[in-house]
């Protein structure tokens, strides 16, 4: 895992997950979060929490838009919760659709990536 970047799992329940994101995700980091949510394949949702990140960029939103893609095909669903200006950067590259309901703070349960 980089310096710049720690991704959290909490379990919600047997078939939904929340991955905390906190710090930054970038084109250097972006693999890892990548391979997380291919990891959680067991998971019919997952809620990315982007909201403690301080940066993320075009190629988090990327990995992020298709994983959402595959997910759907699989019948499976991927949200984003993100604050003010991630919310906004969401929405002004077009991926409104990856936005879900705000979730509130999840408190790590399971285990961490």
């Amino acid at each position: 895992m980089s310096d710049l970047l720690d991704l959290t799992i909490v379990r919600l329940s047997p078939q939904a997950a929340v991955v905390v994101a906190t710090g930054e995700i970038d084109l250097s980091n972006r693999d890892e979060l990548a391979n997380l949510l291919e990891q959680l394949g067991w998971a019919r949702w997952i809620a990315v929490d982007l909201r403690q990140c301080s940066f993320f960029d075009c190629s988090a939103l990327r990995v992020l838009n298709r994983s959402a893609r595959t997910m759907r095909r699989e019948g499976r669903t991927l949200t984003v919760t993100a604050g003010g200006n991630g919310r906004r950067l969401i929405e002004l590259a077009g991926l409104p659709h990856l936005l879900g309901p705000a979730i509130a703070a999840a408190q790590p349960i399971g285990f961490a990536a």
